[in-house]
């Protein structure tokens, strides 16, 4: 699991601006979509294994409450408040990792992340950037490879794969068990299978 230094390291390498205007100044990408990605009706954040323990110290260290979180069988997410589009708003610097990654996952060859890719799925229209800041891009790579090289981190990755691909079968009409089912199937001791199966995961939108 990822310890303390591994999440302020990571959020390090997502501190700069991520979209950039023409003179190079980062600038808010939701202020044109109206923080779509923010809403809670219309994405669902989730927290890397350990992350929820270090934003609750970070926090405590403020003299803040801990950000409201609800635990979601397979991961914890946030639970942002019905009064404001996100529930990071007031903390950004402690936002979390899905947080400053979004929309952009990794792009794997074996066990290596070599580059970005943004997702493609209907309900993500309206998010309008299409290419990161170039040093936003390298920090991004150099994170992601972070969080999967810790197999707590890649676990997680491999039980949202499951659960997708549950779905996509039940979707279909398919007789696909049922969602424990799919994820008991995962063997986090075989490294590979772990690695293959979030590169399924993180191929999805193509």
């Amino acid at each position: 699991m990822l310890a303390d230094d591994d999440f302020r390291a990571i959020y390090d390498l997502l501190d700069v601006g991520q979209t950039v205007d023409d003179a190079g100044r980062a600038v808010d990408c939701g202020i044109r979509c109206d923080k779509f990605c923010c809403r809670p009706d219309n994405t669902t954040k989730y927290l890397l294994p350990g992350e929820r323990r270090f934003l609750d110290a970070a926090l405590a260290a403020r003299g803040r409450a801990p950000l409201a979180c609800k635990d979601l069988y397979y991961f914890e997410s946030l639970d942002e408040p019905p009064d404001r589009a996100c529930a990071c708003e007031p903390l950004r610097e402690l936002r979390p990792f899905n947080c400053r990654v979004f929309p952009y996952s990794p792009a794997l060859e074996g066990t290596r992340v070599v580059g970005l890719r943004k997702s493609k799925l209907q309900y993500l229209a309206p998010c309008w950037i299409d290419e990161p800041a170039p040093r936003w891009r390298d920090g991004a790579i150099s994170a992601w490879q972070r969080v999967l090289d810790d197999v707590d981190g890649r676990l997680l990755f491999c039980r949202l794969g499951a659960l997708w691909e549950w779905h996509q079968a039940s979707e279909r009409g398919e007789a696909a068990g049922h969602a424990v089912q799919a994820v008991a199937s995962i063997d986090g001791t075989d490294e590979a299978d772990t690695w293959a199966r979030a590169a399924r995961f993180f191929s999805r939108t193509d």
